[in-house]
């Protein structure tokens, strides 16, 4: 298993506790790793909290991309590709000598292009972007969806995982409730349709 979770407070003033907080996102992380071996890497900002578990066999966890003198903060679960061209470009404009692989190169295209920067990927992914200048965060899937991402978008929380699981692990959901006909998408498509 591998995975993106994350829990976003939209209402700072409602008095809530940090320390349940990395709690609820702890539960969130458990359930996104299969072995407790398994390489994870977060962030925790005050009022957002989010991590990313790569695949079992992973030696490194390079898909928490951070880019030294740029305010982003970016975990990545899935493939990106990003054509040469635009690769190009970035390697010029910003200098950049050291990216491997392409989603090295989200930080800068972020940069580049704003939340247009999807247009200019291809793959499956779920990407979480995060600016700590702005506090402000972007969360995007693939064109067809093809990876899961599940979010919770309360009043006071914005929940996201890659795994159900993890959401309701969290136990900051209110009461709830299930649809029967999204259980059978679930159970028969593997994703809500």
């Amino acid at each position: 298993m591998a995975g993106i979770a994350g829990i976003f407070i939209k209402n700072v003033d409602i008095g809530f506790d940090s320390s349940k907080l990395i709690k609820s996102f702890e539960k969130m992380m458990k359930s996104l790793v299969y072995n407790p071996a398994q390489l994870t890497n977060s962030y925790n900002g005050g009022n957002v909290v989010f991590g990313n578990a790569v695949t079992v066999s992973a030696i490194q966890n390079d898909r928490f991309v951070e880019e030294n003198g740029m305010p982003y903060h970016i975990i990545v679960d899935g493939l990106v590709f990003i054509s040469e061209d635009e690769k190009a470009m970035l390697t010029q404009k910003y200098k950049i000598h050291t990216a491997k692989y392409d989603y090295q190169y989200l930080p800068f295209l972020y940069d580049h292009y704003n939340r247009k920067f999807v247009n200019h990927l291809t793959g499956f992914f779920n990407i979480f972007i995060y600016n700590t200048q702005s506090n402000k965060m972007l969360l995007v899937n693939d064109r067809l969806g093809y990876l899961p991402l599940y979010y919770y978008n309360g009043i006071d929380y914005f929940l996201f995982a890659s795994k159900i699981d993890s959401i309701l692990a969290s136990g900051l959901l209110p009461a709830i409730e299930f649809d029967e006909t999204t259980v059978a998408e679930q159970l028969f498509f593997n994703y809500p349709v």
